[in-house]
């Protein structure tokens, strides 16, 4: 390849990827980088018509597609309050980017960082998790990479669960074979190349989580692949002194070696670990979350900032995931969370809320042409203030 070509390349790559971030800004104030993912940067975001605080993962095109257009079809079937949302799917020249929630509350990672966590915590975050991971399974979805960087808290502490670029679809009994996840929450089948069942492994993972909530570090460590195969496939760990027998008694359940007496995720939410928790399981829907019906006074803000009401009914119904749907979901997110200082839910000309640019922001003003389904943005400038003896009862799977 001559310079020559080789620059043309540069050239156009450069300004695919200027008009792909267009194609981004236009709708969102990107400002800052949050990490890396695989196939892309995880970005932190704002919505430009409501304000609202977002996460844009951005997927670059390329060899890796297939693995793409799964993420995407996956997060597009998942509404729990304990999983991430997906607000919209954003299609450019050389990337997608997926608009998510943000949990502001950073990882459980992060806050393991600083040490294990008291039983009556971990028990409240472990269970939504694994309602989380339930949910999931009752859609036949796999999860594949649980570990705490993947765990997101909320200002509240709730647990949202993310990252499904490892995830799949699987049928009950149906065998595996990619080999994935994080070497320390890896389940021993894994390490072993044996074909293996999504949920046994997801319900392992939980198993090593719970482990690293409870006693601050890992149950097998090793400074390279082989000594940490080594000793996953040993199998032994020490429990901490300060843990329940029932907390003892539930990782032990969840570590088996064998797959097939690991309990399912409803035979973990039987264990007696629980039996002292108030909270109920969450509802699959909940009212921000995609409707069968649309609320009327969101509807006609929505009208008002220039919306199609035909278009927009059936962008949210059908779950599009575009700008009608994903603008929906926010409004409808504020007014469920009573931030009626932001937006006026009343049948009157939309207005933005105030806030004064920060210095370092540069104003943009993206050249929308105005239709029925797409309005003129009405910037906002800045970011928005944003052991217990009936433990024997229950019928662990497996002898050690």
């Amino acid at each position: 390849m001559t310079s020559e070509n080789s620059k043309e390349i540069e050239e156009h790559s450069f300004e695919a990827r200027s008009s792909d971030e267009a194609t981004l800004s236009a709708q969102y104030r990107v400002l800052g980088k949050l990490g890396q993912g695989r196939y892309g940067q995880v970005r932190l975001a704002y919505h430009r018509l409501t304000g609202t605080d977002v996460v844009v993962k951005e997927l670059k095109r390329g060899m890796y597609n297939f693995l793409i257009a799964s993420e995407v079809a996956l997060m597009r079937v998942l509404e729990h309050p304990h999983v991430v949302r997906l607000f919209q799917v954003i299609e450019a020249d050389q990337h997608i980017y997926l608009v998510m929630e943000r949990a502001s509350g950073g990882t459980l990672w992060r806050i393991l960082l600083s040490g294990h966590l008291k039983e009556k915590k971990a028990r409240r975050m472990f269970q939504q998790l694994v309602w989380a991971v339930g949910y999931c399974h009752s859609r036949g979805i796999a999860h594949r990479d649980l570990k705490p960087d993947n765990i997101l808290l909320d200002e509240a502490d709730n647990v949202k669960l993310a990252d499904f670029g490892l995830a799949t679809w699987f049928m009950p009994g149906q065998k595996l074979e990619q080999v994935c996840g994080a070497l320390a929450f890896r389940a021993p089948e894994i390490y072993l190349g044996r074909k293996y069942e999504g949920p046994q492994v997801d319900v392992w993972s939980l198993g090593i989580i719970l482990y690293f909530m409870l006693a601050g570090a890992l149950p097998f460590k090793g400074t390279t692949f082989g000594q940490l195969k080594m000793k996953v496939l040993k199998g032994r760990y020490a429990l901490p002194y300060h843990l329940s027998a029932s907390g003892g008694n539930l990782i032990h359940c969840l570590l088996s070696h064998d797959p097939a007496r690991r309990p399912t995720v409803e035979d973990v939410l039987l264990h007696p670990w629980f039996s002292n928790t108030k909270e109920c399981p969450p509802r699959t829907h909940s009212s921000h979350m995609l409707p069968n019906h649309l609320d009327p006074s969101t509807l006609l803000v929505m009208t008002d900032m220039g919306f199609d009401p035909c278009q927009l009914r059936d962008a949210v119904l059908h779950r599009q995931f575009n700008q009608a749907a994903c603008t929906y979901l926010m409004l409808q997110r504020q007014k469920c969370q009573g931030l009626g200082g932001t937006l006026r839910l009343k049948p009157v000309p939309w207005r933005p809320a105030s806030y004064p640019s920060p210095a370092h922001l540069s104003t943009f003003s993206p050249a929308l042409k105005k239709s029925a389904s797409a309005p003129t943005l009405r910037l906002i400038t800045a970011v928005p203030p944003g052991y217990q003896s009936e433990e024997n009862s229950w019928s662990c799977r497996e002898s050690l």
